[in-house]
């Protein structure tokens, strides 16, 4: 559309006002917090956040998660929940969740972790395929930010393996 609008809040809560909208088919509440961009792809919407907003009460408390909604109405299909190590700041930034964007490839969508977990889940059910350790199962290294800082893993899935051996990731 040419034109949009977010809308306002109702009143006293945090949830959206729809009469206030403008070219907006439906709003959820996701996590407190979530870097990477939504991904749409054969009828869905695919997005990483935290776990603030909680949708299963067996998954409450500091996790990742990533939901997969209906692109027509919002509707959560599937959510992967991804636990925290449970150190704080020390190894894993406390409410920091999935920040990468999920990548769609047909029928396979991938989601990384922020320890480096890539996991590969079925993009109708969010039944998981297989995970792999960027870290430890491929020697892979977080990045750093003045030689101190680590910026965690956080971006698109896009892995580049200097081995000569795709096979590592199957």
């Amino acid at each position: 559309p040419a034109e949009f609008g977010p809308g306002e809040f109702k009143r006293g809560t945090e949830e959206i006002d729809p009469a206030t909208t403008k070219n907006v088919k439906w709003v959820v509440k996701l996590g407190s917090q979530a870097y990477g961009n939504p991904t749409a792809a054969g009828g869905r919407i695919f997005v990483g956040t935290n776990n603030e907003s909680p949708r299963d009460p067996k998954h409450e408390g500091d996790r990742g998660v990533v939901f997969c909604l209906e692109e027509a109405t919002g509707k959560l299909l599937w959510q992967l929940v991804v636990p925290k190590l449970g150190a704080g700041k020390v190894s894993d930034w406390e409410y920091l969740g999935i920040c990468s964007s999920p990548t769609v490839d047909g029928d396979r969508v991938f989601a990384l972790g922020t320890e480096g977990d890539l996991v590969s889940l079925d993009a109708t059910t969010g039944e998981e395929g297989w995970r792999r350790s960027l870290r430890r199962d491929l020697g892979g290294a977080q990045m750093l930010a003045q030689g101190t800082t680590t910026w965690k893993y956080s971006e698109s899935v896009l892995v580049e393996i200097d081995r000569g051996d795709a096979a590592a990731l199957r």
